[in-house]
């Protein structure tokens, strides 16, 4: 990249009113761009129930890098496949939002809440559980997953939620942005 080059981006990325260098991270980028995505639901569940949702990802260059928040209040153990195959029927495809409101811009992945579990679940990418009983509907528990899980294309992920408590009410909400890996020159911050 030239000097001329260089100098014309840093001058374009300053604030008017007090001309300060204006930077966003990329996620941020992705939703001012509008490829940045969200479902939010709940389920009640009574102890030892279970409740799937299903993630199926695109055969296409996008990658769909995932954060996901999950409460609930009582005992909750979340675990999540990668590759899981068979079965999987019923359940209801989720509605999915774009988290700019201005864009119209559709995902290009295929969620469903509530299916069958699948014959063979695959590799498991996660594992945990949270909450306790003596608290239950006092305090609750929460887990998410900060770090982003960048998912493979055109596979399906099965997460499991099962319930250690009755009347476990579990909220969940996934987020993600979809981004072609560029693998153009990087500028490191």
């Amino acid at each position: 990249m030239s000097e001329y080059a260089i100098t014309n981006i840093l001058q374009n990325a300053r604030d008017g009113p007090t001309n300060a260098f204006t930077v966003i991270n990329n996620e941020h980028h992705k939703l001012h761009n509008g490829d940045h995505h969200y479902i939010e639901d709940f389920t009640t569940m009574s102890d030892t129930q279970v409740y799937f949702v299903k993630f199926v990802t695109p055969n296409t260059s996008e990658r769909m890098h995932l954060v996901r928040d999950i409460e609930t209040n009582g005992i909750l153990e979340i675990a999540c496949w990668e590759t899981a195959v068979g079965g999987m029927a019923g359940g209801a495809a989720t509605t999915i939002i774009n988290s700019d409101r201005n864009s119209t811009k559709a995902s290009s992945v295929t969620i469903v809440r509530g299916c069958d579990s699948s014959i063979s679940v695959g590799k498991r990418v996660h594992h945990w559980k949270v909450g306790g009983a003596a608290f239950k509907g006092a305090v609750g528990a929460a887990i998410g997953r900060r770090d982003e899980l960048i998912l493979i294309p055109n596979k399906t992920y099965l997460t499991k939620f099962t319930a250690g408590t009755t009347g476990n009410i579990t909220a969940f909400r996934y987020a993600w942005y979809e981004h072609k890996p560029n693998p153009g020159p990087k500028v490191m911050a």
